[in-house]
């Protein structure tokens, strides 16, 4: 045991060191980590759940951004004749619309994103209106269909990995999304321009993007000639850990380092099993068995080659204007879809992106407002 009288900080919270919080959260840990293995075989009821937690902790701040987001979505569009642009998110006002797009749009939830990030958006430069957001993140640590296609060691994996990026946010706005929008935003990620921005910004070549759909194969990313699917996920992750528990587990290796093999800017999974085991549970406690479709992408035609110091050649990359990929995009997907869903444009109602439309009912009390 810790000896009592010393104190910490975790999130805020000043942790006082002493048996008895020790004892205590070693029966919450143990518990909550069989509780959500439990609850881990069904990932979608657990994503929803997230999200409504995340939209009553975040409440405040959403309802002052609303505005904002509405007079980006709330304008009459010709869906017929639109002009899709991209614009970076830079701006404080920018940085409102986003987060409001990434809490009330999408319908995953929203979860920080560590190390390089590029933000942006798609507009339609004709009438002003956002059509949807993108973020393009570190690329992802561990995965296996990667693994299973480069075959790097842990040497090679490390040098390389800064020249791949995750599509970590993908999220066209309705009723662009139902003629295909999130198409060109997936695909816009190789485009000339983010190569470019990229290289500008973080001083390494870019070389590949990849990215992971919740449920297998993607409808939003399939037959994208510029990316391949190279299978699914083993289904690790922490989706299944809540904040609370995950709180406790913070708690518990402040008490307790000589458990953190990890560190603390190493992987979230690890911790979380180091944590599992300091409590009696063997075993990986870090998956929640929701396998997800993977997609690759390459920038050049020696893509792999470098990325597995097989040449020391200089990137051959494609060339792949963001104007041409968006005109392919318009002939090939755009106006195929536009005739068909006709209907679904006209109806379309923008008021469901309203907050209060979005936020659970049970965390409302009549006479308190919202209970946060």
């Amino acid at each position: 045991m810790t000896e009592s009288g010393n104190c910490g900080i975790i999130q805020g919270m000043v942790i006082q060191v002493n048996p008895d919080l020790d004892r205590k959260l070693y029966g919450e840990i143990r518990d909550g980590l069989q509780m959500a293995l439990t609850d881990a075989v069904n990932v979608q009821e657990i994503l929803a759940r997230r999200r409504q937690e995340r939209l009553i902790e975040r409440y405040n701040d959403l309802a002052l951004w609303e505005r904002d987001f509405f007079e980006v979505v709330d304008i009459p569009v010709d869906w017929g004749n639109i002009k899709p642009v991209l614009r970076w998110c830079e701006t404080d006002r920018d940085r409102r619309i986003w987060d409001y797009v990434r809490n009330i749009v999408s319908s995953m939830p929203e979860n920080s994103v560590i190390g390089r990030q590029m933000r942006y958006f798609f507009f339609d430069d004709n009438s002003g209106r956002l059509l949807g957001i993108v973020c393009l993140a570190s690329a992802l640590t561990l995965i296996a269909p990667r693994h299973q296609r480069l075959r790097w060691n842990t040497k090679t994996r490390f040098k390389n990995l800064n020249k791949i990026l995750n599509i970590a946010v993908c999220v066209p706005i309705q009723p662009f999304g139902i003629l295909c929008g999130g198409k060109l935003l997936f695909v816009s990620s190789l485009s000339n321009e983010i190569r470019w921005a990229y290289k500008e910004k973080y001083g390494d070549d870019l070389l590949a993007i990849e990215t992971t759909s919740l449920y297998g194969k993607s409808s939003q990313y399939n037959r994208v000639s510029e990316f391949e699917y190279l299978g699914l996920t083993k289904g690790d992750g922490n989706i299944h850990i809540s904040p609370k528990l995950w709180n406790k587990i913070q708690q518990y290796l402040f008490l307790h380092p000589e458990h953190d093999t990890a560190g603390k800017s190493s992987v979230k999974l690890r911790r979380i099993n180091d944590v599992a085991r300091a409590v009696g549970l063997s075993g990986t406690k870090s998956t929640h068995g929701q396998q997800r479709g993977y997609y690759w992408g390459i920038t050049a035609t020696n893509s792999e080659a470098i990325l597995t110091d097989k040449t020391t050649d200089s990137p051959n990359f494609y060339d792949r204007p963001l104007a041409d990929l968006i005109d392919f995009w318009y002939k090939r997907w755009y106006l195929m879809r536009l005739p068909k869903k006709q209907d679904e444009i006209e109806n379309f109602d923008v008021n469901q992106y309203r907050l209060d439309n979005n936020v659970p009912r049970e965390a409302w009390h009549p006479k308190q407002g919202y209970l946060f």
